[in-house]
């Protein structure tokens, strides 16, 4: 699956209506987590993806950070602590299509 997406700096539902935002963390220190909506322009194939998959995000320097997936979590609505702990380098979220939970697709820093 391909999929190329501008990301917002800072979260907003506004925002969330137009494109994935930054939910917190960052890229550089290894802790980004990127919330988006379960549209098909969106978030909403994150389902699909596998381990092993390639995911580049690049910052708006220009600086290019490159990310395995790693693994794909059911969490509910309300676990934002689970949402952004631990040690993954990117995590991208989305709820699933009931609004019942919420899909993390946590991702290993490739160096």
């Amino acid at each position: 699956m391909e999929l190329e997406l501008p990301v917002i700096k800072n979260w907003s539902y506004a925002g969330l209506k137009t494109a994935p935002c930054c939910y917190s963390g960052s890229a550089a220190s290894n802790d980004l987590v990127i919330a988006g909506h379960n549209y098909n322009t969106h978030f909403g194939r994150l389902k699909y993806v596998r381990e092993g998959g390639e995911v580049i995000f690049t910052d708006i320097n220009g600086s290019v950070y490159k990310y395995e997936t790693y693994s794909t979590e059911t969490l509910a609505p309300t676990a934002i602590e689970d949402m952004i702990s631990g040690d993954y380098p990117l995590t991208l979220f989305t709820c699933n299509y009931s609004g019942q939970a919420r899909i993390a697709l946590r991702c290993l820093r490739i160096h």
